[in-house]
């Protein structure tokens, strides 16, 4: 399974990522609307986590990352 989308790499000191991550949706959202997104942030590091958002059907316009997911095995965490 593919997860095909727009990324960018975000600071993680200070926890930055949770307000330059929400204005990253906020941007996509005024173009496709926040209901058909859908994100995953991957490589996360001491400084730095890399997150992408998609569509939930079909592809996004001007996509740069497609990150490889497993079919089976995930944990379903709430």
């Amino acid at each position: 399974m593919f997860f095909i989308g727009i990324s960018k790499v975000f600071s993680t000191k200070d926890d930055r990522q949770y307000e330059t991550i929400g204005a990253f949706w906020d941007e996509l959202s005024k173009e496709y609307g926040r209901e058909n997104l859908r994100g995953l942030g991957y490589n996360w590091t001491t400084d730095t986590i890399d997150y992408v958002i998609g569509l939930k059907q079909g592809d996004i316009d001007n996509a740069n990352c497609s990150v490889v997911l497993p079919d089976s095995g995930w944990i379903a965490v709430k």
